[in-house]
């Protein structure tokens, strides 16, 4: 009797990817060709193969996502991307402050822009027929993007209005440093060269003091400087409320995703990543100060000139060998950490997913890529994809309390009551 009573125990089903690098080769290589033979057209039909393949190339419990997304809509978001930016760039190039505006603009809607990309790219995702569907709540991304609209809003108006007169798009004012030629300074230009060449001596006019700062230049880098520093203070917290929006707006069939994590587990992994690059750069640091004077030392014999050039090359490839593996180390252990953070407390009605990468493995994985698409001049990009999305479904699983055929039939039967919306027609992707 007690065992009919005991509540069944969740089962863990882990996600599988069973795609090879030789086999989407064939796929990449096609996109490639046919996207800059059609001048990016065709990139937005690359873009569907290449989600679709992933995408059903990915399994859980025996069967594979789906990508539903016709690539005319991708396309006409891209052209609309395009139109923007083109805008944007002409307007720059003319007066600034049309720039600025049209950015503080671009700004404001943001948030409808992120609604509408989220809305595209989970509507044209399914899970056995059953699509995944992002509800359209645009007061509640207003609210989610206020801090950062005003933040970046004020920034950019503050530094349009500062920005000191050395730094503006335009032509150049006149300083007290310009000079001006006529006809007759240059007859006089010429007289005083040839008074200087037959001169015995030259005499050089006292070095100029160094111009004072503007206060315009003043304000200009002291709001640079505030602005630098609230992005360090306030990213975790902005990462948070955008990754709590997204996941609890989000849903399968019917059902509704929850995201239960707090500010605080964000700071953190946001602040052990900045300790441990302060620490590190820190002893990178009397690392190259250790072993510079060492080098000099030993090649002073050369003379100094050549002991100098010797020893920055030799910085110079330390730099190099050493800054290369540390920065993917640090991107790994942030893309660890805030994966297995946001996916570990990811529930959907009562099922639980999970994620453990693994720093190092991840760094390994970066590095191996990296030299193998270097060494290959971007040949071997399909495997190192390939790699990274088998890597991926192989640290992921979710703990479930039945079979999930039956539960994705019953989100199939509700997801067909409730119909389209209207709204889909707003659906783009413009990339975001």
């Amino acid at each position: 009797m007690s065992e009919l009573n005991t509540p069944c125990q969740p089962i863990n089903r882990g996600f599988e990817f069973n795609g090879k690098g030789a086999e989407y080769f064939s796929i990449w290589i096609v996109n490639v060709v046919l996207t800059i033979l059609t001048l990016g057209i065709y990139s937005a039909w690359a873009k569907v193969r290449t989600k679709q393949y992933f995408y059903g190339n990915t399994k859980l419990d025996g069967a594979s996502f789906q990508y539903l997304a016709d690539p005319k809509r991708i396309l006409i978001g891209r052209i609309i991307a395009s139109v923007i930016f083109l805008g944007y760039y002409a307007a720059a190039m003319f007066s600034p402050t049309i720039a600025v505006m049209i950015l503080l603009v671009l700004l404001a809607l943001g948030p409808i822009f992120l609604v509408w990309s989220m809305s595209f790219q989970l509507r044209n995702s399914a899970y056995r027929h059953v699509s995944f569907l992002f509800q359209k709540d645009y007061s509640g991304a207003y609210k989610t993007f206020a801090l950062p609209i005003l933040l970046i809003g004020s920034f950019m108006l503050i530094s349009n209005l500062y920005l000191p007169e050395e730094l503006k798009i335009g032509e150049p004012q006149a300083t007290p440093m310009d000079v001006s030629y006529s006809a007759m300074d240059v007859s006089s230009y010429e007289q005083d060269e040839a008074a200087l060449l037959n001169s015995d001596t030259i005499e050089f006019a006292d070095t100029a003091e160094p111009a004072p700062i503007s206060p315009e230049l003043k304000i200009y880098l002291a709001v640079q400087t505030l602005f630098l520093l609230s992005l360090v203070f306030l990213a975790p917290l902005w990462d948070y409320l955008i990754t709590r929006y997204r996941v609890n707006r989000s849903q399968y069939g019917a059902e509704a995703f929850s995201f239960e994590v707090t500010a605080r587990q964000f700071y953190g992994v946001y602040g052990r990543l900045i300790l441990m690059s302060i620490v590190i750069m820190f002893l990178f640091g009397i690392l190259i100060a250790t072993i510079l004077p060492l080098f000099s030392g030993t090649a002073g014999t050369q003379g100094e000139q050549e002991s100098t050039n010797a020893a920055a090359g030799v910085v110079a490839m330390l730099t190099t060998l050493l800054l290369v593996p540390i920065y993917l180390w640090f991107f790994a252990y942030f893309k660890a950490k805030r994966t297995n953070l946001i996916y570990s407390h990811i529930d959907l009605d009562g099922m639980q997913l999970n994620c453990n990468m693994k720093t190092g493995y991840l760094m390994y994985l970066y590095l191996t890529n990296t030299l193998a698409m270097a060494l290959t001049l971007g040949l071997l990009m399909p495997w190192a994809m390939v790699r990274t999305a088998r890597y991926r479904a192989s640290v992921t699983s979710v703990d479930t309390n039945g079979p999930l055929e039956q539960f994705s039939a019953v989100q199939q039967e509700q997801q067909s009551a409730l119909g389209e919306e209207l709204g889909n027609m707003f659906d783009i992707d413009l990339g975001i």
